[in-house]
């Protein structure tokens, strides 16, 4: 039976990749949606105004990691992939396109390809840090030895939105939270605010902002209208949900005085508990699931 990815080596891909739920434009210029999904989207072509669901984007996933599993398999005769090379090299593939030129169709050997997988940091010409931390941990998973079971889920990578994605926060600091959220929304999104350590109207407005950037909103004003209010129609999360979203969702669930744990773009118990809590406060349904109702009381409130 032909190796496939492993769950860990998915959440690898989905840590650097980053989950967007409305198509935009990557670093060169192409239009994406999802885990980095550029193809035709059931016959349809992308465009700036696509849409898709969270689980839609998981389907795309999975279906666009058949065709970089087979560029992998490819070489296996000649390398006996174990699982670790395996998910590292279906990653770099799926980055990059193949493995043809980082094996040199077949002739490096293992120790030369894992030294060559570094040298792809590059994206338009230009040597990107994101490129170079996820290099970095792809040789690293390349390299280690497979012993004892194969890793799980719970030894599987956070799938963050990407490595510069979430402030710095500790739980029981709230001031020092909200200044550390306050200085990320400025470094990520040039909010130009105070990094005072209060939630007022302006922190508020600056995570709407940043909520209406990554929805691909054409007004980024930081006003709960109409356009806002379509966004939050279609940007639905809950438990198992990943990506700059989440990280947006948990800074206002800790500027609002609630604790989902480290803000690390991943919603799962902690962070479903203080959804919860959020509900329950301020009068809405309480199912755990942030939609238009959830998000209009985080940023209009």
């Amino acid at each position: 039976m032909a190796i496939t990815i492993s769950n860990y080596g998915i959440n690898l891909i989905k840590r650097f990749e980053g989950c967007r739920l409305s198509a935009y434009k990557d670093a060169v210029g192409v239009i994406t949606i999802g885990y980095g999904w550029t193809k035709p989207i059931d016959g349809k072509a992308l465009t700036m105004g696509t849409t898709i669901t969270q689980a839609k984007a998981d389907a795309l996933l999975k279906e666009g990691l058949k065709s970089y599993e087979q560029k992998v398999l490819k070489y296996d005769y000649r390398y006996h992939w174990n699982q670790n090379q395996f998910d590292a090299l279906v990653s770099f593939a799926y980055n990059i396109g193949s493995i043809d030129q980082l094996t040199a169709s077949g002739t490096r050997s293992l120790a030369e390809i894992a030294e060559k997988i570094t040298a792809y940091q590059k994206a338009g010409g230009k040597v990107l840090p994101g490129l170079c931390r996820r290099r970095e941990a792809e040789k690293q998973l390349f390299l280690k030895p497979l012993s004892g079971p194969t890793p799980s889920d719970a030894d599987s990578p956070r799938p963050l939105t990407s490595p510069s994605a979430a402030p710095d926060v500790k739980v029981n600091t709230p001031e020092g939270n909200i200044k550390s959220i306050q200085a990320w929304l400025n470094a990520r999104y040039k909010t130009g605010l105070a990094a005072d350590g209060i939630f007022g109207p302006k922190t508020r407005a600056a995570l709407l902002k940043a909520f209406q950037k990554e929805t691909g909103c054409v007004r980024i004003d930081g006003l709960w209208g109409s356009e806002s209010k379509t966004a939050a129609s279609f940007h639905i999360l809950k438990k198992g949900s990943t990506g700059i979203l989440v990280t947006i969702w948990q800074a206002c669930l800790i500027c609002c005085g609630f604790l989902p744990g480290e803000i690390d773009g991943d919603f799962q118990e902690t962070t479903l508990n203080a959804t919860l809590s959020f509900q329950e406060a301020y009068g809405l349904m309480q199912d755990g699931i942030v939609g238009r109702q959830t998000w209009q009381k985080a940023f209009s409130s």
